[in-house]
């Protein structure tokens, strides 16, 4: 029996999965308790109110715990929470920084690195170009929209940044010590189906995603700036830009990230294992990748409202996983009643090179919605 490790979230089936290949004995509380996170671990599904997960927590007694998305946002429960039980990750003076779109901009200035141009009136936010409005508390994209200057369109608590044409790409980072050890970079996918409000909503992955040695080194030069002025430790994320070999940074995302689990499966590694090592100041080893294939996920979502009967629960559950890698995951229970536009479940695929990845990818999506359909 390995060390118990609580982790918190919107979803943690993916840390979960990646704690036990670390083994380690992972405890999952977060808004769904899926079908096959419960299967695999004892999950818990409740709500960020502070007082319940002190209580979930205290009840569990871990050894250590962890969050995922979007705890990132909710610095003070972070900070409760950490005085309590011990903390793997960043705390809430980490947060507070690069959560900070004006902190991000000023940091990265002085490193002379790039970040949009950002504007917080919409008197600001003029001239050529197209600019995004985003909210300051956000996760996966939600809240996230295309701007111009004659729209009138409600933000609360939110900010403007000049719209960045290039490709959507994520670095994933582990950091101790002040230095930062890049991972690899996946390609984002962003929701497109009609049903989507948000352009920019995050509903996928695809990589290890190749860049060039100029690309790398701006990356490896960016994880240790964070790293440094946001006194980061652990896993983070960052979303960027890519255009004409120069990197601009969008987000920061101080925690196990979505895209995490395909560079796990690229290179048969545990990044909750790495992240336990480096939150408690060992050495960062180098990642060897082992895998010369291709790997993506997509997270569907519903079409129109509808109640997960106990026959389709069951048949994805015996189709989530081919024996080598998983097909289906973050599955929900019988009697589940998901709202359109509400996550279903997500869907992998893995092939050679990353058009016959995405193939696979849209088939398997599509044999999911006729289950659902029919």
């Amino acid at each position: 029996m390995g060390q118990r490790l609580a982790i918190v979230g919107a979803s943690v089936r993916a840390a979960a999965f990646s704690a036990l290949r670390g083994g380690f004995s992972p405890r999952a509380v977060d808004l769904f308790a899926d079908a096959d996170l419960a299967a695999c671990c004892p999950a818990q599904r409740v709500d960020h109110d502070p007082d319940e997960l002190g209580e979930v927590l205290a009840d569990i007694a871990p050894d250590a715990w962890m969050y995922t998305g979007a705890l990132e946002n909710q610095p003070q429960i972070v900070e409760s929470l950490c005085q309590r039980f011990p903390l793997l990750g960043n705390r809430a003076i980490a947060l507070l920084r690069v959560r900070d779109p004006r902190w991000l901009a000023n940091c990265l200035d002085r490193a002379g690195l790039r970040f949009p141009e950002t504007a917080w009136s919409p008197a600001d936010a003029s001239g050529d170009g197209d600019w995004v409005v985003k909210p300051l508390a956000s996760a996966g994209g939600m809240g996230v929209q295309r701007w111009k200057n004659s729209e009138n369109v409600p933000v609360v608590a939110g900010y403007w940044q000049r719209f960045v044409e290039g490709d959507s790409l994520s670095a994933s980072y582990v950091a101790a010590g002040g230095k930062a050890m890049l991972l690899g970079v996946t390609r984002q996918l962003f929701r497109n189906d009609a049903e989507a409000n948000f352009p920019f909503q995050y509903a996928g992955s695809v990589g290890p995603w190749s860049t060039t040695p100029a690309i790398a080194e701006k990356l490896a030069i960016l994880g240790d700036v964070l790293a440094t002025a946001g006194d980061m430790v652990g896993l983070f994320g960052v979303d960027f830009v890519c255009r004409d070999e120069e990197v601009w940074c969008i987000e920061v995302n101080p925690r196990y990230t979505a895209s995490m689990e395909l560079l796990e499966w690229a290179t048969c590694d545990s990044f909750v294992a790495r992240h336990w090592r480096a939150c408690r100041g060992e050495q960062l080893a180098q990642l060897v990748p082992r895998k010369n294939q291709q790997f993506a996920k997509r997270i569907l979502y519903a079409r129109r409202a509808f109640v997960v009967n106990e026959q389709l629960s069951a048949r994805w559950m015996n189709e989530r996983s081919d024996g080598d890698w998983w097909r289906i995951a973050d599955i929900p229970t019988a009697g589940t009643h998901l709202a359109t536009g509400s996550p279903v479940l997500t869907v992998f695929a893995s092939a050679a090179d990353v058009d016959r990845t995405l193939a696979l990818l849209d088939a398997r999506a599509a044999a999911i919605y006729r289950q659902i359909e029919n």
